[in-house]
């Protein structure tokens, strides 16, 4: 959010419809299939990368920049969509694990 900004896009938490707001994690892991344990129980999965609809406009200088959040031409800084595996309460600051797809190896590929 704080990259896309920097090239002139407003996006604040839940201008495009954000439940979960992470900052410090490589994006480039979120890919289809990643796992994520936020805190000590919720575990998300990724489902999808979710490329710019014209919900985002006013948050973009022109329709053509929202090309910035593109998960085609820019997979590091896309949307993305996740689905419940285990549901919890999750707090500003609480660890974030990230895992490579399930039916890969289960090591850790990052942890903020």
């Amino acid at each position: 959010m704080e990259a896309v900004n920097a090239e002139g896009a407003t996006f604040f938490p839940g201008a495009s419809g954000e439940q979960i707001v992470l900052s410090g994690v490589a994006w480039g892991l979120m890919k289809t299939g990643a796992r994520l344990l936020i805190g000590k129980k919720v575990l998300l999965e990724v489902t999808y990368l979710k490329g710019p609809c014209k919900k985002q406009d006013p948050n973009f200088p022109s329709p053509e920049a929202k090309a910035r959040i593109s998960p085609t031409k820019f997979p590091d800084s896309a949307r993305v969509l996740a689905k419940v595996l285990k549901p919890g309460r999750i707090s500003r600051g609480d660890r974030v694990l990230v895992f490579e797809h399930p039916d890969g190896p289960q090591k850790l590929l990052i942890q903020h």
